[in-house]
């Protein structure tokens, strides 16, 4: 290996960073130079919030760390007019009481907990769920701890339900392995770090400077986040290819009487586009953010050892694609996606009535048929109102409603009604019904008091050729033909049509002679004696 300016190499590491992820670091008024090859926290929660919305939730927990405050402020922003609502949030600290905010999370109900926090904070809280029984959780790991190789280890770590990672795609560093071994002085995995000269270290190793190293042993360096790795590698080969840009270097040789300043560096870095190994796709935005592929893991504790396995994608060049092969996915819930929404689900018609203490809305909440009572046409929306707002019921509301019709709507509704729902109905039933008695008494009294007053004696008596009706105000018209009008034929006359059928018999209204023996004489014509 040729040896080089470790203090030039480390001055341009500077400049490409392979660690934070703050979103302030976009912003290029206050960082103009700064260049990372790791994801922003944009991106990170970008990512997270595709998850969420993959599987329909919308009940979260989100818990962040002190040195990663930004993620849990671009989570709050990003989840705007998502329809996600953020039900308890937090920020870890290694003195935290990890068992009461799991208890918190409990108490309401919530079953997806976000860990956006580095791998000291996310490895408390786990162990915590661990020792307090917590179980049936979806846990969404963010890249900080999603390749964590301990905690998948841990006894009890298959009960608290499924993790999830979020992670870049893994590149291969084939030979890695192999060197560290050489830089340890060891030759396998299964031997112990052995004594070796620094000279013959160097030697082996192209004259590596790792002042770290050597507290920690052979299969912690291997071991590590593999993520972290990719990150250092692509920043390497980010400031290789900038640089060869800058010295007009070709296969065989560069141009070594160029100065480098850093802001050369910066603008070849901004223009680079291309493949890290034949693979994968290496290019910067205008905040010099690296353009990331990420993977979706699921952690499978229930193989041993346990194992890392890619269950989704995420791709942002050549354009925006996330995907996730539900039939990889190994849930806790029996095989089915984990509940974890404010409510459940509504049937057809029906709509959430938000309650508590929460902007949005809360675990087992009421659903009511709402269709027929937003509906300014529909035959129950009077109705509904009435139940609920009776002082906003005007007169003209009352009679306008078809109670008869109503009451049959909700004794027969074409959709199942709760008994709660229904017994609002019948209460503004029962409302309308006594508005309008009011409102009858109101007018009947209005009536009674305008009589009397038309009507008080002494002061608009009838005169006294009024007091008595003339015969012409009590007799009926009588109907007269016209007389200039043509007769009408008489064989069309229907006499029935004109004469009653209710008439009696001659005999019965003619009175009968009886004379007996008694006859009627001349002599007896007169006589008053008898």
């Amino acid at each position: 290996c040729e040896k080089m300016d470790l203090k030039i190499i480390q001055s341009l590491l500077e400049r490409v960073n392979y660690v934070a992820s703050s979103y302030v670091l976009s912003d290029k008024h206050q960082y103009p130079s700064y260049v990372r090859t790791i994801p922003s926290n944009n991106d990170l929660i970008e990512m997270i919030i595709h998850i969420i919305r993959w599987f329909g939730w919308n009940w979260i927990a989100f818990l962040g760390s002190q040195h990663d405050l930004d993620g849990l402020n671009v989570f709050n922003e990003y989840i705007r007019n998502t329809g996600i609502c953020l039900a308890y949030q937090e920020s870890l600290s290694l003195n935290a009481n990890n068992s009461l905010t799991l208890k918190k999370i409990n108490k309401l109900s919530i079953n997806v907990i976000v860990i956006f926090a580095l791998p000291q904070y996310a490895t408390k809280m786990i162990k915590a769920a661990i020792a307090n029984n917590i179980q049936d959780k979806v846990w969404i790991a963010s890249q900080h701890w999603a390749m964590n190789q301990q905690l998948p280890r841990e006894p009890g770590i298959g009960k608290i339900g499924t993790v999830i990672g979020i992670m870049e795609k893994l590149l291969s560093l084939t030979g890695f392995n192999e060197f560290v071994y050489k830089a340890r002085g060891t030759t396998d995995v299964g031997h112990n770090d052995r004594a070796e000269s620094e000279v013959q270290r160097k030697s082996k190793t192209c004259n590596q400077d790792c002042d770290y190293c050597s507290l920690l042993t052979t299969e912690e360096i291997i071991n590590e986040n593999p993520t972290l790795s990719f990150a250092i590698y692509s920043a390497i080969y980010t400031i290789a290819h900038a640089l060869h840009k800058v010295l007009q270097c070709d296969m065989n040789k560069c141009h070594k009487n160029t100065m480098v300043k850093p802001y050369m560096l910066l603008g070849e870095i901004k223009k680079l586009d291309f493949l890290l190994n034949g693979k994968y796709h290496i290019k910067y935005d205008d905040h010099f953010d690296a353009t990331i592929s990420y993977a979706v893991v699921l952690w499978r504790t229930d193989v041993n050892p346990p194992q890392f396995e890619m269950v989704g994608t995420y791709e942002k060049l050549p354009e925006i694609t996330f995907t996730i092969d539900n039939s990889l996915l190994l849930w806790h819930n029996n095989g089915s996606v984990p509940f974890s929404n404010c409510s459940a689900e509504c049937e057809e018609g029906y709509s959430r009535k938000p309650e508590g203490f929460h902007s949005c809305y809360t675990p087992h909440i009421t659903m009511f048929y709402a269709q027929i009572f937003t509906s300014k046409r529909s035959t129950l929306a009077k109705i509904w109102l009435a139940a609920h707002w009776e002082k906003k019921i005007t007169k003209a509301h009352v009679f306008e409603c078809d109670l008869e019709t109503t009451v049959k709507e909700i004794l027969s509704p074409k959709m199942k009604v709760g008994l709660r729902t229904s017994g609002h109905l019948l209460l503004g039933v029962v409302r309308i019904y006594s508005k309008k008695t009011r409102y009858l008494l109101t007018d009947c009294s209005d009536a009674l008091v305008k009589i009397k007053v038309a009507f008080r004696p002494g002061q608009t008596d009838l005169p006294e050729d009024a007091m008595e009706a003339t015969l012409k105000n009590i007799t009926l018209p009588e109907d007269f033909t016209d007389f200039d009008s043509q007769l009408p034929d008489l064989n069309t006359i229907d006499v029935v049509d004109h004469f009653s059928l209710n008439q009696c018999r001659t005999e019965d209204i003619t009175l009968k002679e009886n004379f007996e023996n008694h006859f009627l004489t001349m002599e007896r014509i007169g006589n008053t004696s008898e």
